[in-house]
């Protein structure tokens, strides 16, 4: 979705967008095609060396200015075969590639520093922090908007990532108890849907859906699972509890967490549904915390970053 973000951006400033990957999803090929977006399939092993030159061979054919690659697996010898196709390269990372050589590496996580890339190529740029937060083009229109705080928590989003591997949707859809907020359950487009689980009063559900700002807009908090998510709820001043998958997620939301932005909830394994009860009616019953963190929330992320990036890259040479 990062990705989506960017080529939204490139194509508001005149530009063409292919996207080349060697996994999908249905519901990503299809929102991919609905953006105008080609999409090629990567028909050989990712990272390795016969990907490189076929993902070069699909820029040059396109004679593409740019190739972006986000994935923790494109280390810096990956970098290097793609530079050599005399293409320009940038980097989307979150803090794994200690050596890129890309001509732009992107790190939008709140924990980005240049020491992270100290044993960069010296001709790598770096653009570091949540200035250049990714967020496609329908929060666009959200960034005069002030939310309004009430002293008491009514209504509450509920949304687990793409896919959700790990069935959070399910174990929180069985609880059928929010501190007495009305919820709005969102799917995305790649998860499974939950069986023997209906709508009913209080609850919510939607799937794969296209435009999540509204839905942002009017919950007073939400629960989620780090990621892309993460900096549209602090965008959108949406007080957030955050699960996390991995190492990077829970660096990041421990570091928002220091700073009063977001509630860390802790690893997604370790999920228990009384520790969430008890800090969601917390939340919902405190309207200087949710005050606070969606101030801090808008000073982190003002929904500018697209542009920044696609700035940058026309300054490359």
């Amino acid at each position: 979705m990062r990705c989506l973000a960017l080529a939204q951006a490139w194509q508001d400033a005149g530009g063409k967008v292919v996207f080349a990957l060697a996994k999908s999803t249905p519901a990503i090929m299809a929102r991919l095609v609905a953006e105008n977006c080609e999409v090629v399939s990567v028909p050989v092993c990712s990272n390795g060396a016969d990907d490189a030159s076929c993902t070069s061979e699909f820029a040059r054919a396109r004679r593409a200015d740019w190739i972006v690659l986000d994935g923790c697996h494109f280390d810096a010898h990956h970098q290097e075969r793609i530079k050599n196709s005399g293409r320009k390269v940038l980097c989307v990372d979150d803090g794994i590639n200690e050596r890129p050589c890309a001509d732009l590496v992107l790190n939008q996580n709140v924990n980005a520093t240049e020491s992270l890339y100290r044993d960069r190529e010296p001709s790598t740029r770096l653009l570091l922090g949540p200035q250049h937060v990714l967020l496609r083009r329908e929060f666009a229109k959200w960034r005069d908007w002030s939310r309004q705080i009430g002293p008491q928590a009514r209504t509450a989003l509920v949304t687990i990532g793409g896919s959700d591997p790990d069935g959070l949707t399910l174990k929180l859809l069985q609880s059928r108890e929010f501190a007495d907020l009305d919820v709005t359950f969102v799917l995305g487009g790649s998860a499974h849907e939950p069986p023997h689980v209906k709508p009913s009063p209080g609850i919510e559900i939607s799937r794969d859906v296209a435009d999540i700002a509204p839905i942002m807009a009017r919950s007073d908090v939400a629960v989620i699972c780090g990621g892309g998510t993460l900096w549209e709820c602090l965008f959108m001043g949406c007080a957030a509890l955050s699960y996390t998958r991995n190492a990077i997620q829970d660096e990041i939301v421990n570091q928002l967490q220091e700073i009063g932005a977001v509630c860390h909830m802790g690893p997604i394994e370790a999920f228990e549904r009384s520790s969430l009860l008890a800090k969601l009616a917390e939340i919902a019953s405190s309207s200087s915390k949710r005050r606070l963190t969606s101030q801090l929330g808008r000073q982190l992320v003002d929904g500018r970053g697209c542009e920044r990036v696609v700035a940058a890259m026309r300054e490359v040479n």
